[in-house]
This record gives structure tokens, sequence and C-alpha cells, in this order.
């Protein structure tokens, strides 16, 4: 088979797209048949055809069109006119004044029309200031060349004349806040001294000092512009600093307050002259007084505060705490007037007047306190006295049986009191056994010396005597899982061979073994202890395990089967004799046969299971194909008994029996068929014949226009038949591309 194209003669007329300007965007040109390739100058893209009249310029293009359908070509050519585009760009005539006279501008090609705010006349573009608008006016140049249209715009700025007077802000004192200063025509910049923003005309008086100063306002641009002077007064700020003088108690006498500036007023609490300021502690306030300043020089006012601070002469008597023990807790003292210091043996905390018993120990100690401040003090000081408390700690005497004789119990410190479960005597601390509680028993003791009282208290375990008897489990077998032995007293320990857990007395007999075991278990604590033993017999499990026959057809002879421990029995299908474990493949199934075997002993008993799997005899015969040809396709190949492998030249698939006579060649192939396992197997082979096909060759005739003639194609053998759209001789293999028309053909021989 081969494939023939017909091609249509193609057209390259090209469409004419006018003239252009060189400012016009790209267009893509066109032709009768698309396709092709344009080239010439402005061509950027020569597949689309895109055509820039910017890239040509102004002036007369030659425009190529190429266009090629298969074997089939035509060309065309086309002149394109660009014209270029006018200079519309405006002279700038820069700024005017509203009050300056008109201009005519300017562009750089003549000819065109002006318009905008201020344009007096369109064809000479006359412009007059005082027409325009106060501002930024908006002038637009239109001019046509040649069909070619060209625009320019610029912005002319008209300034009104401005006026500069300053508005006089009067005198100003050197404490003053800032101010901005204020003309007739704002936007301008100011100068001067004491001006600290030349934009907004910010003037600071403390900036410029005392004294008279010159300030400068200029406004406008170029001949818009104006300026003004002003003088500006700026008198002294007099110094109302106070002295202080420091703080005072409430019996203090009067003193008269200084300022750097006399003269002035004073005001606040305490202040009984307000001119000469005279200052009565005993007239103003416990705490915090604010004292007030005022002085008045020029105009210009000065003022000052201060707080003076008075204080309560204090009294330091320490309330009495009395007498402490060396386990009490810290305790705060206190005094008449609070806020002072505390110090002395046994302080811990010097601000709150904690006294710490632990910290000073037994025996008088001396506490002092002092409060106030400078002259406004006082201090008091107390002797306490810390008792020793009394050592209640308990001697433990240990653990008792509830059998065992009765104890007195000692104390660090004698002469207290006994109580709790199993006491008999509170004096002497006397302890019975038999008098308490089986388990734990709380004993506390309680003494008081010199007013300070302590205690201890103490566990004593009292134990019930135990029984260690045993609980006989019986016989075990060694294949037996493990049990928890159990005994009439719980909670002591096991031990013997088999034993895994010994609190729990965990008896494995697989870890123990064939025989006879002697098991320990004791229990109790010290003298309250019991032991016992037991004698543990251990079987041994027989060994069922099946000696293994291997697989049967269904046409083998009976046999007997074995076991590492005779006289079990057996069963499963195929057994036909159970004592004897006769098995018979003829009676089991085809297939997969569970056979189980049985055995006890001592009575331990043990079982096996094996699976003993039995074949059909096959029948391999090859059922035959037939002769191939080596173009042939590949065939499955079949045999009586599916299952088995085939094997011989030619073969691309063993489990399925895929023959491939173009892989096998011409030729005689022998095959071979296996199928079955081990006995159960059968065998067969058959000779395939693969006959050789022709090797079929076509002469590639090329490509046809559609108005080509008619054509016999060729092929190797001769002799053959043809066929396809196009053929109008099968015989002769005649192709016709006009009946075909145009496309691409599939011809075959």
């Amino acid at each position: 088979m081969i494939s023939i194209d017909v091609f249509t003669t193609p057209d390259a007329t090209i469409t004419a797209p006018g003239a252009f300007c060189d400012n016009d965007a790209s267009v893509n040109l066109t032709a009768a048949t698309a396709g092709g390739t344009l080239s010439g100058t402005g061509i950027t893209d020569a597949l689309n055809g895109t055509f820039d009249p910017s890239t040509a310029g102004a002036g007369l293009h030659t425009i190529t069109y190429d266009v090629v359908t298969g074997s089939c070509t035509d060309t065309d050519q086309i002149d394109i006119t660009v014209n270029a585009t006018p200079d519309a760009t405006i002279t700038d005539p820069g700024d005017f004044c509203n009050t300056d006279a008109s201009l005519n501008l300017t562009a750089a090609t003549g000819g065109g029309t002006w318009s905008g705010t201020g344009i007096t006349d369109a064809l000479n573009g006359t412009f007059d200031p005082s027409v325009a608008s106060v501002g930024p006016n908006s002038i637009t140049y239109d001019i046509t060349v040649a069909g070619c249209t060209s625009s320019g715009i610029i912005s002319i700025d008209v300034y009104d004349t401005p006026d500069a007077t300053i508005a006089d802000p009067g005198t100003f004192c050197t404490s003053d806040a800032s101010m901005d200063l204020t003309a007739a025509t704002g936007g301008g910049t100011w100068s001067g001294t004491g001006i600290i923003d030349a934009s907004n005309g910010t003037f600071d008086p403390a900036s410029a000092g005392s004294g008279v100063h010159t300030i400068t306002y200029n406004v406008g641009i170029g001949s818009c512009a104006a300026s003004d002077q002003i003088d500006l007064t700026v008198n002294l700020t007099p110094d109302a600093s106070i002295t202080n003088p420091g703080d005072f108690c409430n019996t203090d006498v009067s003193t008269t307050l200084l300022s750097a500036t006399m003269g002035g007023t004073w005001t606040g609490t305490g202040i009984i002259n307000a001119t000469t300021g005279e200052f009565d502690p005993t007239s103003a306030n416990i705490g915090a007084n604010s004292i007030s300043y005022d002085v008045t020089v020029s105009g210009c006012i000065g003022t000052d505060n201060i707080v003076i601070t008075v204080y309560d002469t204090p009294d330091a008597t320490i309330t009495d705490p009395g007498a402490f023990c060396s386990n009490d807790m810290p305790f705060d003292l206190s005094a008449v007037s609070t806020g002072g210091t505390w110090s002395g043996t046994g302080i811990t905390d010097a601000l709150n007047g904690t006294f710490d018993t632990s910290t000073a120990g037994a025996g008088l100690h001396t506490v002092t306190y002092d409060v106030g401040t400078g002259s406004c003090t006082d201090s008091d000081q107390i002797d306490i006295t810390v008792n020793a408390t009394p050592d209640a700690t308990i001697t433990d005497p240990g653990d008792f049986c509830n059998t065992d004789a009765t104890i007195n119990l000692t104390a660090a410190t004698a002469g207290g009191t006994w109580s709790g479960d199993g006491i008999t005597d509170a004096v002497n601390g006397t302890f019975d056994p038999s008098v308490a509680s089986v388990g734990t028993n709380t004993i506390s003791y309680d003494i008081t010396v010199l007013g300070c009282s302590s205690s201890d208290n103490i566990t004593i375990d009292v134990y019930d005597a135990p029984d260690a008897t045993i609980t006989d489990p019986g016989a075990f077998c060694t294949t037996d899982i493990a049990i928890d032995l159990t005994a009439a007293s719980a909670g002591g320990t096991w031990s013997g061979t088999g034993i895994t857990d010994a609190t729990n007395g965990t008896f494995d007999p697989v870890i123990a073994g064939e025989g006879t075991h002697t098991i320990t278990y004791n229990v109790g604590t010290g003298s309250c202890a019991a032991t016992d033993q037991i004698d543990l017999i251990v079987n041994l499990t027989p060994d069922a395990s099946i000696t293994n026959p291997g697989d049967f057809c269904n046409s083998d002879i009976s046999i007997n089967l074995t076991a590492a421990t005779t006289g079990g029995t057996w069963t499963g299908t195929g057994i036909i004799d159970a004592v004897n474990g006769t098995f018979d493949p003829a009676v089991a199934d085809i297939g997969a046969n569970t056979i189980t075997y049985e055995v006890s002993s001592n009575g331990c008993t043990s079982s096996d299971n094996i699976m003993i799997s039995v074949f059909e005899t096959p029948d391999a015969t090859i059922t035959y194909p037939g002769d191939l040809c080596s173009s042939d396709e590949a065939v499955n190949l079949s045999s009586v008994s599916s299952g088995g492998t085939w094997s011989g030249t030619g073969i691309t698939d063993s489990e399925n029996g895929i023959f491939d006579p173009s892989v096998a060649g011409s030729g005689t192939h022998t095959i071979t068929y296996n199928v079955g396992t081990g006995l159960c197997a059968d065998s067969d082979q058959i000779d395939i014949i693969v006959n050789e096909a022709p090797n079929v060759i076509i002469t590639d005739p090329g490509s046809f226009c559609y108005s080509d003639p008619s054509v016999n194609l060729t092929g190797l053998p001769a002799g053959g038949i043809w066929s396809g759209t196009g053929i109008i001789d099968p015989n002769l293999g005649t192709f016709d591309p006009t009946t075909a028309g145009e496309g691409d053909f599939d011809i075959t021989y």
C-alpha cells in the first residue's frame, strides 16, 4: 500500500490595501490563496503578511507574495504608498502674567489649526494671557497633509499678580508659642531671624530671642512677583524659677520662699503671705503641697511650680507580741506609726517587720524599730522571748505479729501522752499487738513544755499468722498451658522448676519438662511466716508427627501411612483403615486431601495434619493447526489436557501455546507439549509446516496536481490487483488524479 497526494493549483493575487501614513498601525495583507510567504520593505512577518508603515517609511514599496501547494506554485506583486505624517510639535512659549501682551504661537509644520483657552485666532495661533485662565491652559494644534493627520498639545501657565503685604502680628514674649505669619497673597517664601518654616512663615520667639527682628516675604514668579518686610519685637519672659526649700515637719517654723525674679505673687497650701512668699508648715497639709509663683515684666508672664512635702512627727512605740515557741509560724510585728524599718535577730523582712522564730532560735532577742524621714524620726526597742519546742519524735519499734507480747513505746522527749489503736497505757505508751488491728495502726504522741506543744505519728504494722498450704493442681502434660498455683494465704513467693512468675505462682509445664518437680511456697514476714511444698508430675505428650508420603496419581495403589508415635487413629478423605492408616488414591479426591492422626499416652493427647495431593493422569495429544504462511497471524495451539508447557521454534508464549509463523520462519518445526506433575505426566509432539509469503514492493510515483494526466503504477512481483480511490484499471494499476480529486489517497496492491 502507498499514499498519493493530489493538490489544487494556488492563486497568488494580492488584495490591494490602499495608501498608508507612516504612523499607521501594522496590517496583515491577504491574497486569494492563503498559506504563502510575503516579502519586501515593511514586511515584519512573512507568514502572516504583516506590513508595518513605520518600518517601511515614507515612499513607494514593492511587496511580493509566493504560494506553494504541493508541487503547484504561483506569485504576485503590488506597490504600496506610505505618506509622511506631518510634525505637529508646538514651540513652548513659557509662562505668562495675566497682564502680558498677546503672542502668536508656532509649530514645526505650519498651516494647521489652534484651539484652547486663551486662543483668540485659530489660524495664526494668537494667545492672549488676559483672556486665558489664571493657572494651566491646555493648547492644541491639529494639522493634515496628504491625508495624514497629527496633533500637538502643551500647557501654558498664566499667573495672577500677587500682593505681598504682611499682616502685623503684634509683639511677642520669648516664651510664646510659635505662630504662622500671613500675607495678602499666600504661597510665598518667608525669611529672617526666628523663621523656622520658610513655606508656612512659622515664627518662633524663643529661636529669635529678645529684640527687634526684620522679617521678609517674597511671593510670585519672574515678573509676577512681590515682596514686603515687617519688624517684630520680642520681649524677654521673666525667670520665675523657685528655689527648692526641701521638706518640713509639721512642727517647723515659717520660712520665706525665694525665686530668680522677685516681685511676683505666691499661691498654694501653706502660703500665709502671697507677696513675700512666707510658707508655714503648720498651716500646710501632711504630705505633698503644690506651690505656684507668677511674675510679670513688660507684659510677659513667668510661672513656676514646686511640691513641698510636710511630714507628721512619727510614734515608733512597738506593740508587745508576747512569747513565742521555736516552731511558731513567722509573725509581722506592729508599731503606732507604720512605714518604718525593723532590725534585730529573727527579723527576716525589714519593711513588714516579719519575725521568724526558727531563724531567731530559743532565747531573748532585742528588736529595734526606726520610723520617719530626716529630722522627723522616732525609734523603739522590745525584748522577745522564744521558748524551745519539745521534740516529740517517736522511736520506731518495727512490725509485729498479732501474737507478740506488749511493749512500751518511747519518744525523744518523755512525759507526753500516747494514743492510737493498740495503746493500752496512755502514760507509758504500752502497745499490745493482740489488741491492735491486723494491718496498719496509727500511733500518736503529744507533749507540752513551757506552753510549747509538739506531736508525732508513726504507723505500726501487725500481721496475722499466715497458712502456706498449697492447693494440689493434679498432673500435667508437657504441652499444657501455664497456670497460676494457689495457697490458703495469698501474697507469698513461689519457687521451683517450672515457676515463671514468683509472685503469681505461675507454673509452665513446657518449661518444667517431663518428670516430678518440687514447688515451694513462702508467705509472711519475719516471725509471721509459713512455708509449704508440693511435687508436681508432668507427663510427656506423645509425638503425633505424620511422615509425609508425597503426592499420588489417582491410579496409584494403596499405602499405609506412618507417624512418630504409633497406636493412634487416622481419619480423612482416602483413609480406608483408621487403625493402620491405609490411604487409597483411587478413593481420595482429585486435588488436596486433609489427613488427621490422633494418639494418647498417660492421659496426654496429641494430633497432626498433613495435606496429600492426588493428580488425575493427563492426555497430552496436540490438535494439528494445519499448514501456515510466514505472514499469517500467531495462533493458539491446543491439547486434550490443558495447563501444560509448550516448547519449540515459533513458540512465543509457553503457557498459552502461542505459535507465531513470522518468528518460526519458513520450514518444518517440531513442537513439544508437556503436561502433568511427577509420575502423573504426559508428552506429545507435532511437526508444523510454514510456507514463505511473497514480498510485495510498490514504486512510489510521487504527488500529483489535480490537472495531471493518468499514469500506470508498478509493483513487484508483477501480476497483482490494484485498488483504491483514483484507480480506473485494477489490472494495469492506472491512477487518474482528476478522478481521485484533491486529497491524500491509500492505494493497495
